[in-house]
């Protein structure tokens, strides 16, 4: 399932090929839970987090995450305040009667 507003439309069937494998190792590391170690996981989690200037460095070889402090300490703002507003808006695990999906708000 996928939903991603503005760019695919709701109620459409697709019956292309996808895979989904780097949600297993990335979904744990992201509600800050260990990824399994007793089976491999064919896939990759995030990675260490990188900053760069791609309209000078469109091939990602300098890192600029050590130059800008202040950008990193903003997108690390910006992407706790959605981690939040996502877990204000969840749902506990449990049955749900009338599932309908979560989105982040605007």
């Amino acid at each position: 399932m996928v939903s991603w507003s503005g760019k695919i439309p709701g109620g459409v069937v697709n019956d292309e090929v996808m895979t989904e494998m780097h949600l297993l190792p990335t979904i744990p590391k992201l509600a800050g839970a260990e990824v399994p170690s007793d089976r491999v996981i064919d896939g990759k989690g995030l990675p260490k987090p990188a900053l760069y200037d791609l309209k000078s460095d469109i091939s990602e070889k300098h890192d600029m995450l050590a130059d800008h402090p202040n950008v990193v300490a903003s997108l690390r703002a910006s992407i706790e305040t959605s981690q939040n507003q996502l877990a204000e808006n969840s749902r506990p695990a449990a049955f749900v009667d009338d599932p309908k999906p979560l989105q982040l708000a605007n």
